[in-house]
């Protein structure tokens, strides 16, 4: 078989399949951030590492570039494989090494199936050390949480089966934080604790949300003993190296984890640029006064908070909702319907949050955008009754583990 390292040697041949990430305007080069490329079938884990090391040695992508073994891409003929870039800024060449190594995982029968997500972390320095800022986020994030699933879709052109098991919605657990006053940072971490939970290790179940944070509380745990707290989250939150008292660097990120696989760079880069523009956004300090942020996050609340009981109580005469034992399992339910429904995109919501993250957009590029969302993205079919009791499952493992606490001191 012909060297597929040498193959995509030249890369001044890749180009964008659709251009669209040039659309918008770069993220401030203070701004740095990681992605995690898995694909099904192909080839195993030891050929990758083969390949990305020979494209490393003939300069064509930086050093850094991991592969890793993940059980949950892997096929029965143990092929399939997840490649992790190093730190990366949006430049021209990260732009150049996502073409390689996209083009890499297509020519060697990669595929982006429905167990394969494509991971984005943003470094820390992205949300930064404002308290209002650190929830203007939250606030965007909440709003559009159904909407960020939907664009990002991948090759699949739908949401896959699997975010309901390692993607659950986060934004319920948001709104108590967004709508809640804090001093510090110390006071704002430990709401996140209480409303989207804490891990003791790495693995736990709550890393398994849309938006994971989990990378935060490892931080925290590993606080050098010599850095009072509020201190040490003000320094990382500004993005300062820091190391543990063991001399490990500490890293810490916040993930995306609702993002399907993709073997298209200029969809990667584009959903990095969208996702990264809700962060320059919520620094706009006309943020508070936009009426429109303000109307969709008051309907953004009216879908994910817990309804009151006279509401509760029209949702259980309703034949949806008649098997659901708990409010909680309402919420779920609607949760669920709304981020699998029928997968369609409202245009409308789209644009609003086209003008929110990416406001230097010519209009006719945001127009050819939104028409290539709305005929790319496919309408779900999944068995909705499945999903939802295996939904349930997760949030009971995770309201047991619960029961481990963190202490924010």
């Amino acid at each position: 078989m012909q060297s597929i390292s040498e193959d995509i040697a030249y890369y001044g041949g890749l180009t964008m399949q659709n251009n669209f990430a040039n659309s918008f305007k770069k993220l401030p080069h203070d701004y740095t951030f990681g992605v995690e490329l898995e694909f099904t079938g192909g080839l195993t884990v030891e050929e990758t590492q083969i390949y990305i090391d020979q494209l490393i040695e003939m300069g064509m992508i930086r050093e850094g570039w991991t592969v890793h073994f993940d059980r949950s891409v892997i096929d029965e003929e143990g092929k399939g494989a997840e490649i992790v870039s190093p730190i990366l800024r949006d430049d021209e060449q990260t732009e150049k090494e996502l073409k390689i190594i996209t083009k890499f995982i297509r020519q060697s029968g990669g595929i982006m199936g429905e167990k394969v997500g494509g991971h984005v972390h943003f470094g820390l320095q992205c949300l930064g050390n404002n308290i209002e800022e650190i929830k203007n986020f939250f606030k965007l994030y909440t709003i559009f949480e159904p909407l960020l699933y939907k664009l990002s879709t991948g090759d699949l052109n739908y949401v896959r089966s699997g975010c309901h098991q390692y993607a659950i919605p986060i934004q319920n657990g948001l709104v108590n934080v967004i709508d809640d006053n804090f001093d510090n940072l110390t006071e704002l971490i430990a709401a996140l604790c209480a409303n989207v939970g804490a891990n003791s290790t790495h693995y736990g179940a709550y890393r398994y949300y849309g938006l994971n944070i989990q990378r935060i509380i490892e931080a925290i745990r590993n606080k050098p003993k010599n850095i009072a707290m509020e201190e040490y989250l003000q320094r990382i939150f500004k993005g300062e190296e820091l190391y543990d008292d063991k001399g490990k660097r500490i890293s810490p990120t916040i993930e995306m984890r609702f993002r399907n696989g993709s073997s298209d760079a200029d969809e990667i880069l584009s959903s990095i640029r969208m996702c990264g523009g809700m962060f320059v956004a919520a620094k706009d300090k006309e943020f508070k006064e936009d009426k429109t942020i303000k109307s969709l996050y008051r309907k953004a609340k009216s879908r994910v908070k817990y309804i009151f009981d006279k509401v509760l109580q029209s949702n259980r005469e309703d034949p949806n909702f008649r098997d659901c034992q708990t409010d909680e399992e309402i919420l779920l339910k609607k949760f669920a319907t709304s981020i699998y429904g029928n997968g369609i995109i409202d245009p409308n919501v789209l644009r609003e949050f086209l003008r929110i993250v990416a406001p230097t957009m010519k209009k006719e590029d945001k127009e050819k955008l939104i028409n290539y969302y709305l005929n790319k993205v496919k309408p779900t079919d999944y068995k909705k009754k499945s999903i939802i009791e295996r939904l349930f499952t997760s949030v009971e493992n995770r309201t047991q583990e619960r029961q481990y606490s963190l202490r924010v001191a």
